[in-house]
């Protein structure tokens, strides 16, 4: 049995978690007090210890996916608590934020024929990430989509890189003049 990593959010955020990854590799589910985890070997070292920061990089790219697939959809993050395979409860301190929100929905249920209820198709999100676990575009735009910071056009343009950096530096340089004293559309385009 993997390690659990256990997730806080809004109850309609770990519900689109728990659909989009309610079967395969990496497992989102709530246990029998309704409190969701993940699970995968992912979350362990090779020596089965945690390791914290694959955890944080699966977190953020299923959290990721799940702002692909799900409008609305706000990052949740790790409580801090862990679960080891043998079962004993590991607990890190994590600074944490409140934030309060309601969701609406309906359900419907899809019939084929009388009285059968059509099978649910697989959940999307565990493709997503084995993809981004192949492709490195695909991992860096769910490392910037499934950042707990609301989302950022310098991040999105650039990931974080020195491109990104000039960019800004340009946007903020005042009308008309680059970050290397040049010339600039007024606009801000060129």
């Amino acid at each position: 049995m993997p390690w659990k990593a256990w997730h806080e959010g809004h109850v309609s955020d770990l519900e689109s978690l728990g659909g989009l990854f309610r079967v395969g590799d990496p497992l989102v589910a709530k246990d029998a007090s309704d409190t969701y985890y993940l699970e995968s070997p992912v979350l362990q070292d090779s020596n089965d210890k945690l390791d914290q920061n694959a955890t944080e990089v699966l977190v953020r790219r299923i959290n990721g996916v799940a702002r692909v697939a799900e409008q609305g959809f706000r990052p949740v993050h790790l409580s801090g608590r862990y679960t080891a395979p043998d079962g004993t409860m590991n607990v890190l301190a994590i600074a944490g934020t409140a934030e309060s929100r309601s969701r609406a929905w309906g359900s419907w249920a899809a019939v084929r024929g009388i009285g059968v209820p059509a099978p649910m198709p697989p959940p999307k999100g565990s493709r997503y990430v084995r993809l981004a676990e192949q492709e490195a575009d695909v991992a860096d735009v769910l490392r910037v989509l499934g950042q707990p910071d609301p989302l950022d056009w310098y991040e999105i343009q650039g990931g974080g890189d020195s491109g990104a950096r000039n960019r800004r530096r340009a946007a903020s340089s005042g009308p008309g003049l680059d970050h290397k004293g040049g010339h600039r559309p007024a606009h801000g385009l060129g």
